[in-house]
């Protein structure tokens, strides 16, 4: 009778998701891992759902989970299908001409927000214009997330030039640019092989973005930063992860990464950062792992045309808590394998009364000129 009380009352905890995800567990999450990736697309491109598409194709090969959190914007037409386009689906509609911003990290707290641990003990985040050349990358982050709480997904990362599909990673040069057609080492590869030490060159050390993975306890508890937006959102978190502040001056914490876009300037953006980076390197205290292997970047508009180095002077001087408001999700489908999020879902939009109207013309005019189509 005490063995069959012993089994009843292990089953009821399993269902409550009240035992912890690791690999000696008895209860056991519905996915090893569930890839998040979102899909925004205020400008129409064309090349954006030809890239998903791939992008789908080759991440379902390789046994992911996809969780796809598409916001439309207006009377855009819905351009994703749960089952053909991804494995579970959340849309969300935006009437409001205010919440054309960056909302890539934003959304992907929509998506997390709707998974527990039950449904993904481990979660990968990942652009929705990527394909990874290591087949066995979803098993290995698994096992790879079992030692480090966040591991980069691949080593090393190739811009494909426009119109080609494929570049064989054995016979592309290697090369520290960030440019088309070469392979360039990830962030957590070449600190894992150099040392620390390599930060101090701030950004230029490695590819920043891309795909992570990491342990869903940890960012359900962490969040993504999503106040980040004109973009730039993977880069400030990936050097939050090694605690990746220099000291511009005496007793002046500064992420480096806001060193090389501001010149040297901190602002109210860096020390509203600041806060969530702390935090972050509490949790992740510089133990980040990488997966071996290529990943292969699908074009998608030249780097000349993303205005890397100015889309963050725009906010140069602005608090994102003050400038930000929440607008209520208006959500059109949310799959029934995920957690209903109704309450809790909401997208950025300016606050129009306090936000020059200068700014949101730029950021608006943001995604037009990355000429994504070509």
């Amino acid at each position: 009778m005490r063995v069959v009380t012993a089994i009843a009352l292990l089953s009821f905890l399993c269902v409550l998701s009240l035992c912890s995800i690791s690999a000696e567990d008895t209860c056991k999450s519905q996915h090893s891992l569930c890839g998040i990736a979102v899909y925004f697309n205020p400008a129409s491109y064309q090349q954006k759902k030809n890239n998903w598409k791939r992008f789908r194709r080759s991440s379902k090969e390789q046994g992911l989970f996809l969780i796809a959190v598409e916001l439309l914007f207006g009377n855009n037409t819905e351009e994703l299908t749960e089952g053909t386009d991804c494995d579970a689906l959340i849309q969300i509609r935006s009437n409001s001409g205010d919440s054309k911003l960056w909302q890539k990290e934003r959304l992907l707290n929509v998506g997390l927000s709707a998974v527990t641990e039950t449904i993904c003990s481990n979660i990968a985040w990942l652009d929705g214009e990527v394909l990874l050349t290591n087949h066995n990358w979803v098993k290995e982050t698994v096992s790879s997330l079992q030692i480090y709480p966040v591991v980069q997904v691949f080593s090393y990362a190739i811009k494909l030039p426009k119109n080609v599909m494929w570049l064989n990673p054995y016979s592309t040069r290697i090369s520290n640019a960030k440019v088309e057609g070469v392979r360039t080492t990830g962030i957590a590869h070449i600190v894992a092989v150099k040392g620390i030490r390599v930060m101090v060159k701030g950004d230029h050390l490695g590819h920043t973005g891309y795909g992570w993975a990491g342990r869903t306890s940890l960012f359900k508890n962490l969040t993504f930063y999503d106040y980040a937006v004109v973009g730039g959102a993977d880069t400030l978190m990936a050097h939050a992860f090694y605690e990746n502040y220099y000291k511009s001056k005496p007793g002046r914490n500064v992420p480096a990464y806001y060193l090389t876009r501001f010149k040297g300037t901190a602002g109210p953006q860096v020390a509203h950062f600041h806060i969530w980076a702390k935090r972050a390197f509490e949790l992740i205290g510089g133990k980040v792992g990488f997966i071996s292997g290529t990943l292969s970047h699908i074009w998608h508009g030249s780097n000349s045309d993303r205005i890397y180095e100015s889309r963050h002077r725009f906010l140069r001087d602005l608090d994102p808590a003050i400038v930000l408001s929440k607008e209520t999700c208006n959500i059109i489908y949310l799959s029934s394998t995920l957690l209903d999020i109704t309450e809790s879902c909401f997208i950025w939009a300016w606050k129009s009364q306090v936000t020059p109207s200068s700014v949101q013309l730029q950021v608006n005019s943001m995604f037009h000129t990355r000429k994504e189509d070509g």
